[in-house]
């Protein structure tokens, strides 16, 4: 698939990891944002008083 962006061998392997890099910030990214709705932040205590 990646021949069709790219035709040469070299191209190709460079994307790839790009794609790779990409991926881990990605997945990296959404586990952040699991983790954030599953355990969301306190709220400060001046906040929570409503000060």
């Amino acid at each position: 698939m990646l021949t069709a962006i790219a035709p040469d061998p070299a191209q190709v392997t460079v994307l790839g990891d790009t794609y790779r890099i990409l991926g881990i910030v990605l997945g990296i990214d959404v586990i952040w944002a699991i983790s954030y709705t599953i355990w969301p932040k306190k709220a400060p205590a001046e906040a929570a008083q409503g000060a």
